[in-house]
């Protein structure tokens, strides 16, 4: 199934499983969402290096437009409707500033609103090149103790300063930010873009060259995709008890391919890079057959059955 071409088409097209509905220029509707620039990532978060036809607005995206001043926050609408920015989408049930919708009816650019979270917003819009045998996925791939991971979670979570610091670990790093990946076979192969090569994006540096930085052997230009790690914070990753045994681990569905996720709460104090290495190291031994989980309960229900 081909990407939609216009606002109207992805309207049609996500309307019940997004709840989408207008919340102003629904005159531009017939508008394309692909201008001259080409291919790339139809849709991503609100990110004025990375700018995408369809940018998502989320809770946390609205809050920082919020905190800027309001010069900068002219200039950063400014700066939006002069890129690829083709529609807006409000995630997260959020209200749409004022100035936000009468800058995007000035410049002719349709926003829509949807309940859902601006992640699960972006995930099913991405699903649309499924068919093709691409997708395009926001995070930060890499080769961690030989296993391709992608680091993924929200914008701002932080999965490029520990993607940087597992660099600095001996890990190497395929794609930041917009990893691209493609179905050969019955396994999905993650590369990176070519504008994006060697780069990496940490809020507070700016833009890194990891190869000038590190070396050659910090980088892999391709990698199997074999464990998702999907950051969150700690009020999101909330689960019973029964996953402090277990984790909180399922098979994440990617190009037709199951692909094995590890959802792991970020909070302070936690060293993320050492429960990454962790998690890599648990993915391998059940690779190889070996439950931790499985063999703490039967330990357990041995030692109960001595008792009795």
């Amino acid at each position: 199934m081909p990407e939609p071409a216009t606002a109207r088409a992805l309207f049609d097209r996500h309307r019940q499983a997004l709840g989408l509905h207008w919340l102003g220029g629904e005159d531009a509707a017939p508008r394309p969402l692909r201008g001259d620039e080409g291919g790339g990532p139809l849709a991503g978060l609100l990110d004025p290096l990375h700018p995408r036809p369809v940018q998502v607005l989320g809770s946390r995206e609205l809050d920082f437009l919020a905190r800027l001043e309001p010069e900068a926050r002219t200039a950063l609408f400014a700066a939006m409707l002069r890129g690829p920015l083709r529609l807006l989408i409000i995630a997260g049930g959020a209200r749409a500033p004022e100035e936000l919708l009468a800058a995007a009816t000035a410049g002719g650019i349709p926003v829509l609103g949807s309940p859902l979270a601006a992640s699960r917003v972006i995930e099913t819009l991405s699903a649309d090149s499924e068919d093709t045998g691409t997708l395009t996925l926001h995070g930060v791939f890499m080769e961690v103790l030989g296993v391709g991971v992608l680091l993924a979670g929200h914008a701002g979570i932080g999965k490029s300063e520990l993607a940087l610091e597992l660099v600095s670990r001996g890990h190497r790093l395929v794609a930041d930010d917009a990893p691209l990946f493609q179905r050969r076979g019955t396994r999905v192969m993650g590369t990176c873009p070519p504008l994006l090569r060697d780069f990496i994006e940490v809020r507070g540096l700016g833009v890194l060259n990891v190869r000038a930085m590190f070396g050659d052997n910090a980088l892999v230009a391709e990698h199997v995709l074999e464990l998702i790690i999907q950051l969150a914070d700690v009020d999101e990753a909330l689960q019973p008890d029964t996953h402090r045994v277990e984790g909180t681990r399922h098979l994440r569905p990617l190009l037709g391919v199951d692909v094995p996720e590890i959802v792991l709460p970020v909070a302070p104090g936690r060293n993320l890079a050492v429960l990454v290495e962790a998690a890599v190291r648990s993915h391998i031994l059940s690779q190889q057959g070996y439950d931790a989980g499985a063999d703490f309960i039967r330990r357990q229900r041995a030692f109960i059955d001595q008792q009795q």
